[in-house]
């Protein structure tokens, strides 16, 4: 289920992974940069009472699925491994 606000540009409960954690991806700048939005709860943080790191590389990997594909040119993409 896509939920952008009638093309606000704001996605939000679009995938599993975004619905799980809770955060929005922001594409509607036009900078054509995707970002992601989270309010942050006690089951976000890890045992140091920081932000997990693994919610921060689902937030990344969403943010950058989003550029992906909103680039018109993919040969415009930078893969990073």
């Amino acid at each position: 289920m896509r939920d952008d606000k009638a093309g606000s540009g704001l996605i939000e409960n679009e995938t599993g992974a975004q619905r799980l954690p809770g955060n929005a991806l922001d594409v509607s700048n036009p900078d054509r940069r995707a970002r992601c939005n989270l309010t942050l709860k006690e089951s976000h943080r890890n045992r140091h009472e920081v932000l997990h790191d693994g919610i921060a590389s689902a937030m990344l990997d969403n943010a950058l699925g989003a550029i992906v594909s909103l680039t018109e040119d993919i040969r415009q993409v930078v893969c990073l491994s």
